[in-house]
């Protein structure tokens, strides 16, 4: 049989343990690390890719890119002024084929 004391200290054990899991959960750094984790999943370019393959991981970029976003490369060489521009400009970089791993040609 227990005691009421055991029951009041298992009590805030468990409040103790939702409240750090709550905090774990939807904590913000979490949810950037997340989003951050998926994008990289995005860009990484698997071996031996199809093309089709290449365009719908592409299109998939636009889910985390803003539609008024301005990227300057270097010391304003380059000015990418919209989310197309700056898709179309991921589209024709090719990974050197060092990296891949592809048959020598």
């Amino acid at each position: 049989m227990t005691s009421n004391g055991t029951k009041y200290v298992l009590a805030v054990f468990a409040l103790l343990a939702a409240y750090f899991v709550y905090v774990w959960w939807f904590s913000p750094t979490r949810a950037v690390r997340r989003q951050l984790g998926r994008l990289a999943a995005t860009l990484s370019v698997p071996p031996d890719e199809a093309e089709i393959a290449r365009v719908a991981r592409v299109a998939q970029l636009s889910r985390y890119l803003a539609a008024d976003v301005h990227i300057t490369l270097g010391k304003g060489d380059v000015d990418i002024a919209s989310r197309d521009a700056l898709l179309a400009a991921i589209a024709v970089m090719h990974p050197p084929c060092e990296r891949l791993g592809c048959p020598v040609r």
